[in-house]
């Protein structure tokens, strides 16, 4: 009962990485899924306002339309994205059985300037180029290089996550 009298609870927690749910997806849906059941009967149980929670741009899967925006129905290819998705329905569900207003964000490739570590297997695109390059190296860039990424200032998410509360 800590967070009594607590009136917006930003979700932000999360297994992150495509490889580990595609390697344990029952981990991923245990903390990203149940995780948020978790958080949204915690608020609901103190009488909380609002959630904020966490979503992704992964539950768009990889299809063609570009750029991806919210009218474009969900069409997830992972284990993560999928348990990400079921964590947005939590909050649909919540809503409407509960009356707790919740949003759900679908964060793009969230960046924080000279955070990213260049030699991790999941580094972001920009961090992994400027590590080969101050290594003397050169970026390794996949099939005819025409991908594109979209990124997240770390800055503009912490505004998002403002206003949507």
């Amino acid at each position: 009962m800590a967070a009594a009298g607590c009136e917006i609870v930003y979700h932000l927690a999360a297994e992150v990485s495509v490889p580990r749910s595609v390697a344990d997806p029952r981990a991923t849906y245990d903390v990203n899924a149940g995780g948020t059941l978790n958080v949204l009967l915690a608020a609901r149980d103190v009488g909380c306002q609002r959630v904020i929670a966490a979503s992704t741009s992964a539950d768009y899967g990889d299809g063609p339309e570009l750029p991806k925006h919210e009218a474009m129905l969900p069409r997830p290819i992972s284990p993560y994205a999928a348990s990400k998705l079921a964590g947005e329905h939590l909050c649909a569900v919540f809503a409407h059985a509960y009356g707790l207003e919740t949003a759900a964000l679908r964060y793009f490739n969230v960046y924080v300037p000279r955070r990213q570590d260049p030699a991790s297997a999941y580094a972001a695109a920009i961090p992994a180029f400027l590590g080969a390059l101050l290594a003397g190296g050169r970026p390794v860039v996949f099939c005819d290089g025409d991908q594109t990424r979209d990124f997240a200032y770390v800055g503009d998410v912490v505004a998002a996550n403002l206003r949507a509360a």
